[in-house]
């Protein structure tokens, strides 16, 4: 086993699916809607509460209370394959979606509270030993100016991608064995009790940007990929 796979998976055995699947990229026409700001409505329901609160209530604790309700503005990222995606380990990593944190009315630099993925997939199907684990799976990576340079070969799955896969965070797996549709939702937030979770969310200011990407690995390993949508959700009022 590579050192990439036991980067990943250190306990794992290595699983075989047991079929001749030929690999490809499918051509695919992809819908895109990417939000850079909050809207409007969002911000005035939240301004609205803000004031009816300072109306009652000393002025200081009213953002801790909206904090408490997670009242938030937020911007969504949405990617639609029609056809769907189809990601072998030839074609993995695949970039999904790049996302770009928005400038929002606040006096704080980081505003980001939480982030919430919404990924519908499956995999292959089958699998010769289901207890071994998921090889069809999703990462999130911050884009910096060193990867924008990175060539596509820098991406593949093998031995000279250690370095560059210790900078993905794992969001989620598919289910092993199906290809039923699943919509997984994965919420990350900067107040979590995981301290990596927590530093992830919280470190970025306006402008930054981050990318989700697909796996796959193995022979006959498929990672299907119908739609995927990001929501940034920003502190509103402090």
């Amino acid at each position: 086993m590579s050192t990439f796979n036991t980067i990943r998976h250190t306990l794992r055995s290595t699983p075989f699916p047991q079929a001749d699947e030929p690999d490809f990229d499918p051509q695919y026409k992809p819908y895109s809607s990417h939000e850079m700001e909050p809207t409007a409505e969002q911000m005035h329901n939240i301004y609205h509460v803000a004031f009816l609160l300072r109306q009652k209530l000393i002025r200081d604790v009213v953002p801790a209370i909206l904090e408490y309700a997670e009242l938030y503005s937020s911007t969504t990222s949405t990617e639609e394959f029609d056809p769907s995606l189809r990601i072998s380990q030839r074609e993995a990593p695949k970039q999904l979606i790049e996302c770009e944190i928005a400038k929002v009315k606040t006096r704080v630099l980081r505003p980001v509270r939480k982030i919430t993925f919404k990924i519908s997939s499956h995999d292959q199907g089958f699998a010769s030993d289901r207890s071994k684990g998921s090889w069809t799976w999703f990462t999130a990576r911050k884009c910096t100016p060193e990867m924008d340079l990175l060539p596509g070969s820098m991406l593949e799955v093998d031995d000279r991608n250690e370095a560059e896969y210790s900078h993905h965070r794992e969001i989620c797996s598919n289910v092993v064995a199906s290809r039923q549709w699943r919509t997984h939702e994965i919420s990350w937030r900067a107040d979590s009790l995981d301290p990596v979770e927590a530093e992830w969310v919280s470190s970025f200011v306006a402008g930054d940007r981050f990318a989700v990407y697909a796996w796959a690995n193995y022979p006959a390993w498929v990672n299907h990929v119908g739609d995927i949508s990001v929501t940034v959700h920003y502190v509103a009022v402090v």
